[in-house]
């Protein structure tokens, strides 16, 4: 569904930050979480935040520019605030996946204008 609304290299990174921090936000807010903000903690949104900047800093980039990574940790931080103050699981799943996708695809047209999101990978 996500890849309907963007480019190829955005659906990528936008899928793979928000997979791999909602897995981190679930179980480190269920262990170890103690300040609720709503239905959420704030222990799960840094392990939201550390997870997607893990995975962040993982993902090949287009061009291997230094600004690339600054794209994809702000993407990070965007779907972290999203998801802490969401309030609806289904919600959830839809808002933060989108919300990251946006800021991904919004930085790279204003940063790298040039750059073609969709030529990624194998075609």
């Amino acid at each position: 569904m996500i890849s309907a609304f963007f480019p190829k290299y955005v659906t990528i990174v936008s899928i793979t930050l928000w997979v791999f921090g909602d897995a981190a936000a679930a179980l480190v807010g269920r262990r170890f979480g103690r300040h609720r903000v709503g239905d959420r903690t704030l222990e799960g949104s840094v392990g939201f935040l550390t997870a997607a900047l893990l995975a962040a800093a993982a993902i090949p980039r287009l061009q291997g520019l230094a600004g690339e990574y600054w794209i994809c940790a702000g993407a990070a931080l965007v779907g972290t605030v999203v998801e802490l103050l969401s309030r609806d699981p289904v919600e959830d799943n839809l808002s933060v996946p989108l919300s990251i996708g946006g800021t991904v695809w919004l930085l790279y047209v204003v940063v790298y204008p040039t750059l073609n999101l969709n030529e990624f990978g194998v075609p």
